[in-house]
Order: structure tokens, then C-alpha cells, then sequence
């Protein structure tokens, strides 16, 4: 079992990162406007904490990895994260060990898809971003690593292939004029495949 907690203090807003003002109301709803952004503004100190909790079970010649992950931040943020992995001894030294983890968090409490453009400079919020990465998201990861001996070869040589599915809501109850229209958080897909060699010394 183990606890973090990390203290951040400084300049912590993505200077290149903007929110979108939206037309909200009239016949040009969602027409552009050439004051139609400003540059997200974030928070200058962030707390950090989360508590992981890991176990290895040794149910005859396999090996199963569990984990469980909370975390949470004086921001809103709040997720959890399960990580699986089996390995499976195989025959002539050779291993496989299939892979499923989930992650699931909220929103920054000062996230947001969008600010309406009628809305007041004054009356805007101090704080707001449009980062994804700090919006409700989830991601779910499947694959499996394979690990076996070349002969004349020293050392171990895996390979491993994953595919990653992350998804958000799309169409928000809060989405704005020409918002509703579109997904705001399109699903994405990435596929990797690694591979690598190991040599003790």
C-alpha cells in the first residue's frame, strides 16, 4: 500500500491552450466572432494525493498482478485506475501475460466545453479550461506481452501489443449553441506494439 501527496505552486496554465466563446443566442447561433477565444487560465497551486494498493498472487506456476489507484486534488479531479496482468508460464521458458486496465475520472471543477460569448468579461469565471485532460474522460487499455528465449541469443526478448480506447461525453447537457451539434469529446483509438530485450549482467 502506498500514499503521495504532491504540492505544485507556480505557473501551472497551458499558455497555448484556449476556451472557445460561443455564440449562444439568435439566428447566428454558433456563428463565429472575431473575439471568439481566450487563453484558459488555471489555478497557480495544485495538490495532489492518491493511495495505490498492488498485490501479486502466486496460484501455482502463474502470477497475477492486481492494482488499484485513487486519486484526488484540491482541482476536482477524481479518478480510479485498475490494472490486471496474468503471466502464464509456457514451455521452454517462453511466458505470456495478457493485460486489461481501466481508467475513469471527473472533471476539473473549473473544466468547461465552451463559455457563452454574451457572456460578460466581468461575469466570466477566473479559472476555466477546455483540456481534455482534465475533463470526465475514460480510458480502457487490452493486450498482452510474450516473452521467450532465442537460442545463441543471451537474455529474454518480449513483445508486447495494446490497444487503448479513451471516450468522453460528446453531447454535454451544457454543450452551447453550435455545440449541440457536434461530439465534443470524440472517442480515440491507439494501437501500440513494442518490442524489446532484456540482458542481465
Amino acid at each position: 500500500l502506498n500514499a503521495a501527496r504532491t504540492h505544485e505552486q507556480g505557473y501551472l496554465t497551458e499558455p497555448y491552450k484556449i476556451v472557445s466563446l460561443i455564440q449562444d443566442s439568435g439566428v447566428d447561433a454558433g456563428t463565429p466572432s472575431p473575439d471568439s477565444s481566450l487563453t484558459e487560465n488555471r489555478p497557480r497551486t495544485r495538490t495532489r494525493n492518491s493511495v495505490l494498493g498492488s498485490s501479486v498472487w502466486h496460484p501455482g506456476p502463474n502470477v497475477l498482478y492486481s492494482s488499484y489507484r485513487y486519486y484526488w486534488d484540491d482541482w476536482g479531479v477524481r479518478s480510479h485506475t485498475v490494472d490486471l496482468r496474468y503471466r502464464f508460464d509456457l514451455p521452454e521458458q517462453d511466458w505470456l501475460q495478457p493485460h486489461v486496465r481501466y481508467y475513469q475520472q471527473t472533471a476539473a471543477d473549473f473544466f468547461t466545453f465552451g463559455l457563452p460569448l454574451s457572456l460578460a468579461p466581468s461575469a466570466r469565471p477566473r479559472y476555466a479550461s477546455s483540456d481534455f485532460r482534465l475533463g470526465p474522460l475514460r480510458t480502457f487499455t487490452i493486450g498482452a506481452t510474450y516473452g521467450f528465449r532465442y537460442p545463441d541469443v543471451p537474455g529474454d526478448i518480449t513483445v508486447r501489443a495494446e490497444y487503448i480506447h479513451q471516450w468522453g461525453p460528446g453531447h454535454p447537457a451544457s454543450a452551447i449553441g453550435v455545440q449541440k451539434q457536434l461530439d465534443l469529446f470524440p472517442g480515440e483509438d491507439i494501437g501500440t506494439l513494442t518490442a524489446g530485450w532484456t540482458v542481465r549482467f
